[in-house]
């Protein structure tokens, strides 16, 4: 499980005289995602503004939000399965595409089938997949890996049967 901790990042000053508040996150490396935030190292203690920062604790319930938000995106990708599978760049673009709003869309299973059949060059497998591409298709044209787990399979299975597949 990746974890995500609150950074001052003193290396380099913003022209305001602060330095860049970011999120550390550790998954199989480490890297930082940007906040808006910023601090001097008297007002910064650990993870969160301490009292000599004007309106130091509206900026911390602020931070708590970005944190448990980012948490969320990171814990939502380890239930589905997803996080194990990805790369740290990968992560990155998942958490500040979903931080800033723009969540990505899951590629549904037949995206990958699709360019799983061509690279095939057997017409009779061509067939056997594309057959089976096109019933998958009829049922549940959305489907993920995520999604078609055993309870899928027994539902995708039932309902061949009613087709009289």
């Amino acid at each position: 499980m990746a974890t995500a901790n609150c950074y001052l990042d003193t290396r380099r000053i913003k022209a305001n005289g602060k330095y860049p508040l970011k999120i550390r996150v550790q998954h199989r490396g480490k890297f930082l995602i940007s906040t808006d935030f910023d601090a001097v190292p008297e007002t910064w203690s650990i993870n969160s503004y301490n009292r000599k920062e004007s309106n130091w604790q509206a900026k911390n319930v602020a931070v708590r939000n970005l944190m448990n938000r980012l948490e969320k995106i990171i814990f939502s990708l380890d239930e589905e399965g997803l996080l194990l599978k990805m790369s740290d760049k990968e992560l990155k673009e998942a958490i500040t595409s979903e931080l800033e709003g723009n969540k990505i869309e899951e590629r549904t299973f037949i995206d990958c089938l699709d360019e799983f059949v061509s690279t095939k060059t057997n017409k009779g497998t061509i067939t056997v997949y594309t057959t089976t591409r096109n019933k998958i298709l009829s049922f549940d044209p959305k489907c993920t890996f995520s999604s078609m787990d055993r309870s899928w399979l027994v539902r995708f299975e039932k309902w061949m049967a009613s087709q009289g597949e």
